[in-house]
């Protein structure tokens, strides 16, 4: 993607994606002054309980990564993912649609029908 735009993918993504949604908590990284509102992950302690976890899982969402990938690495928010999911619902909709729009028996029952309710309002005009 970076090739083809000449931008780097999380600029791309950005401004093809996540700001034409509306998404505004979506990024490769979340900026320090959004740390607050990352979910903490807890850890077992060896005494007996659990602690806040300080493991690469916890801590790399807090920095840009060095190698940005298309297919995974980005941190969000449940609004923003419901966003991106409607959006990509409505394109799969939309591709079902217009394949079946063109599919030649869909069509011919569409015809039939619409010849159907023409020739009942005919009926009910006479």
């Amino acid at each position: 993607m970076e090739g083809a735009s000449g931008k780097p993918l999380d600029q791309f993504f950005e401004e093809r994606i996540f700001r034409p949604l509306g998404m505004k908590d979506t990024a490769f990284f979340v900026p320090e002054e959004k740390w607050n509102r990352l979910a903490v992950l807890y850890t077992p302690k060896k005494s007996g309980g659990i602690e806040p976890s300080t493991a690469p899982p916890q801590e790399n969402f807090k920095r840009k990564p060095t190698l940005l990938l298309g297919g995974a690495g980005t941190v969000s928010t449940l609004d923003d993912y419901a966003r991106f999911i409607d959006s990509s619902a409505d394109h799969v909709v939309n591709a079902v649609l217009k394949k079946l729009w063109r599919d030649p028996e869909y069509r011919k029952w569409r015809n039939d029908r619409r010849n159907a309710a023409q020739a009942a309002d005919m009926k009910r005009q006479a």
